[in-house]
Order: C-alpha cells, then sequence, then structure tokens
C-alpha cells in the first residue's frame, strides 16, 4: 500500500509539480529580464511591441473561427435565397389547388342543408300572415 502511495506522490510531483515550478521559474525570469534591460537603459517600446503581437496572435487566430462561421452562414442564405422563389411558387400552387378542393368539398357537403333551409325560409314567407 505503502508503494502505492509513493509512486502516487511521485508522478504527481513530475506531472504537476515540476511543470509548475518550471513555468514559473521563466516567468519570474522574463520579468527579472524586462526590468534589468529597462534599468540598463534598454529600448523599452521593442519589449512592449514585441508583447503586443504575441497577445494578438491568439485573439487573431480564434477571431477566424466566428468569421468563417459568418462567412458560411451568408453563403448559405444566399444560395437559399436563391432558391426559394422556385420553390415557394411550387408549394403555393400546390397548396392552391388543395385549398380549391376543400372549398369544393365543403360546398357540396353543405349545398343540401342550405337548400332545404331556404325551401323552408321560402315556405314560411309564403304561408305568413300578411299585417
Amino acid at each position: 500500500m505503502d508503494e502505492k502511495i509513493y509512486t502516487h506522490r511521485k508522478a504527481a510531483f513530475w506531472q504537476v509539480y515540476l511543470p509548475l515550478i518550471i513555468g514559473s521559474a521563466a516567468i519570474l525570469g522574463l520579468g527579472v529580464w524586462a526590468v534589468a534591460a529597462a534599468a540598463g537603459g534598454a529600448d523599452v517600446s521593442r519589449f512592449a511591441d514585441t508583447s503586443a503581437v504575441v497577445l494578438i496572435i491568439p485573439v487573431l487566430v480564434f477571431s477566424l473561427i466566428p468569421l468563417a462561421l459568418l462567412g458560411s452562414l451568408i453563403y448559405g442564405l444566399l444560395r437559399l435565397i436563391q432558391i426559394l422563389p422556385k420553390g415557394t411558387a411550387r408549394v403555393r400552387t400546390f397548396l392552391d389547388r388543395v385549398n380549391q378542393g376543400v372549398v369544393n368539398i365543403s360546398e357540396k357537403a353543405v349545398e343540401p342543408i342550405i337548400r332545404l333551409k331556404s325551401i323552408r325560409a321560402g315556405m314560411k314567407s309564403v304561408f305568413r300572415k300578411r299585417k
């Protein structure tokens, strides 16, 4: 059991602590180097420009993804706008046919009832007493 704990601690040191120590030392060393260079009269704006470029490059790379997505969406919408008038005309023609069929069927279904009610109303008006 103790051997497993020792192996785990050894792996944790090599995988976590050592890279953390090396990275911290590198950042601290760069900071000390920048301060020493500025104190020694070096051109600090060159370091500032280099730092700005290093900070801007990842932003530019990651901004290409939304730009490509936006471009592909615009292209897709343009293609869809070109296709839609033909497709919607076909759909409109089909729906007009369906509408006309429904109107014809509903008129045929209601015609006997309307005819009976109109005959009944006519009979009532004929036999109604006049004042």
